[in-house]
């Protein structure tokens, strides 16, 4: 069984003109690639943080496509009170609870969850390095990566196009 997946990089924040636009050209790359495709299976691949992570795993589930919800920190995804550690503190700061609650129920909905920090191996686990490790293996594990990005020189997404352009990776950027 042939299959292909797309990953997504971007941005946390847009403007709200921009973030209909981009939704938008999203589903439409989606839906290109499911009719030109000759494949069996199309996964998609989502870092599962704000903003545009996000509406690409909800596109996938609103499409019927394989999800993929790569995370970067271990206990993001069924974390308790007692055993969340570091990712409460970094979840808690950063998102609100109705964030919490999309988070959650898009993972519930994932076909796979894969937690990347169980291959980052020894050093030292920061969380901005196992953000940056969570891009390399959805670069690592895409055919294609679909970036929205601003075209600033720094961050997290620019790193992942940077990654995904040094391993010869089909670039869409949007």
């Amino acid at each position: 069984m042939e299959s292909l997946k797309l990953a997504v990089t971007g941005h946390r924040r847009l403007p709200h003109a921009q973030s209909i636009w981009v939704k938008a050209e999203l589903r439409s790359w989606l839906a290109r690639a499911v009719d030109k495709a000759g494949v069996d299976q199309i996964t998609v691949i989502s870092g599962m943080a704000l903003g545009v992570d996000t509406w690409w795993a909800e596109i996938a589930l609103d499409v019927g496509v394989t999800l993929h919800a790569y995370i970067p920190f271990e206990h993001q995804h069924g974390w308790t009170q007692v055993d969340g550690g570091k990712w409460l503190k970094l979840h808690d700061r950063a998102w609100i609870e109705s964030q919490r609650d999309r988070h959650g129920l898009i993972l519930d909905q994932a076909d796979v969850v894969l937690d990347c920090s169980t291959s980052f191996g020894s050093g030292l686990q920061t969380p901005g390095a196992l953000l940056h490790h969570r891009s390399k293996c959805m670069v690592r594990d895409c055919h294609y990566l679909g970036a929205v990005w601003n075209r600033r020189p720094r961050g997290g997404t620019t790193q992942c196009l940077k990654y995904s352009l040094a391993m010869g990776r089909r670039t869409y950027c949007i």
